[in-house]
């Protein structure tokens, strides 16, 4: 829990360690594990379970904000295991230099399309969980940066411009009276710098999707 007594979800100990650790022993001993799943629409882990059986020359993907942390791997070959670092590193700017959208609103922006549609959240819920989820990065995440051996950049070019219309209806749903309103106010004002592209332009196959 916060000091506020919300879930901490940034908080790595969020996580069932334990189990996590289980599942890796299993995968690499008996080459198959239960693993859970979690439904970000309740909020909960869903009572089902399923199998992940590895087969030959298989690789384990772990993907996760705290997916570089030791805790995870712990009593793992590190030998074995190959660390990626992947974030938004680029910013938009306008023909003059200028910053339309920074790294980190960006990403707010990234967030704010994916809860609306895969987590049952709300704009302004969103916005009201963006200062715990920085918080949660500067404890959890950009200290074991470092302990990976490769970074990409997941910045898309045209992402905001596919973004665009979608993101101006979420925003327009903040009331004028929430402390939010402001922030909606500017980030509509950034996409109104923009051209709108058509989702239907975008690759079938682009990581985008994850978003929308």
């Amino acid at each position: 829990m916060t000091a506020k007594g919300v879930k901490d979800f940034e908080n790595v100990n969020a996580l069932d360690i334990d189990l996590i650790h289980k599942n890796f022993s299993d995968l690499i001993e008996k080459r198959e594990a239960l693993v859970p799943e979690f439904d970000f629409m309740s909020g909960t882990r869903k009572k089902e379970m399923r199998t992940v059986e590895l087969k030959k020359d298989d690789v384990i993907i772990v993907e996760g904000l705290h997916a570089l942390n030791p805790v995870i791997t712990q009593g793992l070959d590190e030998s074995h295991i190959y660390k990626v670092y992947i974030s938004v590193s680029s910013r938009v700017t306008d023909d003059e230099g200028r910053v339309i959208f920074s790294k980190r609103n960006l990403r707010l922006v990234r967030r704010m399309i994916r809860d609306y549609h895969y987590r049952n959240t709300p704009v302004e819920k969103t916005f009201s969980q963006w200062p715990e989820v920085l918080k949660g990065e500067g404890k959890y995440i950009f200290p074991y940066e470092k302990n990976a051996r490769y970074r990409i950049d997941s910045f898309h070019p045209y992402e905001s411009c596919i973004f665009r219309n979608e993101a101006v209806e979420l925003l327009d749903t903040v009331e004028k009276d929430s402390r939010f309103y402001p922030l909606a106010e500017q980030l509509k004002e950034d996409f109104s710098k923009l051209r709108p592209i058509d989702i239907s332009k975008m690759p079938n196959d682009s990581l985008l999707r994850e978003f929308i």
